[in-house]
This record gives C-alpha cells, structure tokens and sequence, in this order.
C-alpha cells in the first residue's frame, strides 16, 4: 500500500503518559495508519529526524470561553499542539447563562480572565452578529454544569 504521507524518523509523543519512542507515521486519507518502522511507501515523505511527531493535544480546562469568540486560534495553545480545548468545565461560561445574568458573568470574566470589559463585549457582540470561525476545536465539557432543583 501507498501512503499519502509518511513522517519518518520522529520523536514521537503521543500523549499517553509513556516515554517518547523513535518511529516513522504513515498518513492515508487523512489518517494515521501506522506508527513504527518499515511502514512502506508514500507519495510525499517528511524526514522529521530531531524533530517531535505528536498528535492534537486536548486541553481539559481552559478559560477560552470568551477568548475564543475573538480569537480563532485561541492564543498560544495551537502552537503549542493543542487541537482541542474544552470550556465549561468550573462554570465559568459566558454562554448560555439565564436571562438577566450575562451582565454579571461578563463582568465576572473580565476581572476574573483581566480581559477588559469593553473588549470582551465587543466580542460577545461579534459573536451575536457574525459567522464565527474558530479554528481550534471547543467543547464545551457538560457533565460538571449543576442544575439548581428549583428551576
């Protein structure tokens, strides 16, 4: 089998707490295929000797809820190899929150994250009228959002 892309000779991280290993990436249709040695042939190759080969690292708890409404690439984390992060997580959410709080959260987020308060509206107010385009992956993590009993 041909390979679309093989990435051979990386220091390859895969997130999964072990040591790093010595091996070459095989890449078809988009996806990894294999991870070793001696993994065939491929259309385009990519000598990553001295180099890490790591896939999208997933960051579990961030605060990008606002951030990411402005910035796409939701700072640094994307160069830094996270793909996804995940919001949410401890509440602190600018959206969706009941009718009548969004002042309160908006003002929470700005002195809690020190993003100025007329920047972050200025965001929310972007998001409510424009198509948003984020390139990292956001989740928004649901299984910690308490319902109070009364609602």
């Amino acid at each position: 089998m041909t390979h679309d892309l093989l990435i051979r000779n990386g220091t390859v991280v895969d997130g999964s707490g072990e040591p790093a290993f010595q091996a070459d990436v095989a890449v078809t249709a988009g996806k990894i295929v294999g991870v070793g040695k001696s993994l065939g042939a491929a259309k385009h190759t990519i000598n990553a000797e001295g180099r890490v080969v790591a896939p999208g690292f997933i960051d579990h708890h961030t605060h990008f809820d606002p951030q990411a409404v402005w910035d796409p690439y939701c700072g640094s984390w994307v160069h830094n190899g996270h793909t996804t992060v995940i919001v949410g997580q401890c509440g602190q959410v600018i959206a969706p929150v009941r009718p009548g709080d969004g002042e309160w959260y908006l003002e929470f987020f700005s002195d809690a994250e020190q993003i100025p308060l007329p920047v972050l509206k200025a965001g929310v107010y972007m998001l409510m009228f424009t198509e948003l385009v984020v390139v990292a992956f956001v989740s928004m993590s649901i299984e910690s959002i308490t319902v109070p009993s009364d609602l």
